[in-house]
């Protein structure tokens, strides 16, 4: 057990160190330079070269991603070029929100899901339980952002039952939230109802029945 647990601790280490390789390619991949952002479309080359000294960018790249692991195990995540403060505080300021939306579509999963699940494997080979069927492989086969699209179109623009845009009340978390819970409410009905079938063929149920 304790050489499994150390087997499985050893290749989450390297996937994360793999990310961190490919995360740091990428950023010089990008064809915008962060020290122009910086300084400025009429900066000299004297003020871009000392932007470039000073974020450490002139040297080779291996010191380069030395650094930046160094500074990443530490928890520091660096500055935004763009927003000018620090990368940490971005991700906490828009932590609540996210957690928000994501126990939103959580909740939206299990709901519509296990009701699904539930209804269809109860009628089943009926009308009711092929409808279930149909939908659910439309809400996993559908981008997710053609179904906030459609919803936002019917229930936002519409009917006018909730804002098209913003945060901050509960009206604008139930359409986003549904949007994300759709899909996974696909993978869960079918697997509801899948679970409920093969309990309702075991046989203390058909006595339960028999027995009235």
């Amino acid at each position: 057990m304790g050489r499994f647990l150390l087997k499985r601790i050893g290749q989450a280490l390297f996937i994360l160190w793999g990310v961190t390789v490919v995360t740091f390619i990428l950023s010089y991949l990008i064809p915008a330079d962060p020290v122009r952002m910086i300084a400025g479309r009429s900066a000299s080359a004297d003020t871009v070269a000392s932007i470039r000294q000073q974020l450490g960018l002139d040297q080779p790249l291996p010191v380069q991603y030395a650094r930046y692991l160094s500074r990443l195990v530490q928890g520091d995540l660096g500055r935004s070029y763009v927003q000018k403060t620090n990368v940490s505080e971005l991700i906490a300021s828009r932590l609540p929100a996210t957690l928000l939306l994501m126990a939103g579509a959580i909740f939206f999963e299990l709901l519509l899901g296990l009701s699904a699940g539930l209804i269809a494997a109860t009628q089943r080979g009926r009308a009711t339980d092929q409808t279930v069927m149909v939908l659910s492989f439309v809400g996993v086969s559908a981008p997710q952002f053609v179904v906030g699209l459609l919803l936002l179109y019917v229930f936002a623009y519409l009917l006018d039952w909730f804002p098209l845009g913003g945060y901050g009340t509960f009206s604008h978390l139930i359409l986003p939230a549904l949007t994300l819970g759709i899909t996974g409410a696909g993978w869960y009905s079918r697997m509801t109802r899948s679970a409920t079938i093969d309990v309702l063929r075991q046989d203390y149920i058909r006595t339960a029945r028999a027995k009235g």
